[in-house]
């Protein structure tokens, strides 16, 4: 039974947290499951924390320019 909940409460807290800072995409929750079925190594984080950086930089740094499309 954990091994069911536990993903299942990974994958909610992840669409949670991501409805609430207006940041919806979905493949953030194949990732908060995959590393909760997989297991996960610092490489594992370095990595996501990484894209998420380099993704939050060149939004900031191209915002000018970007075009909301909602």
């Amino acid at each position: 039974m954990l091994k069911i909940l536990i993903p299942a409460i990974s994958v909610g807290l992840a669409i949670f947290t991501m409805v609430i800072t207006n940041t919806e995409h979905p493949p953030a929750a194949g990732t908060a499951l995959g590393i909760t079925i997989q297991g996960w190594t610092y490489s594992t984080i370095l990595v996501i924390l990484t894209t998420i950086l380099l993704l939050s930089l060149f939004k900031y740094l191209l915002k000018a320019w970007l075009k909301d499309l909602v």
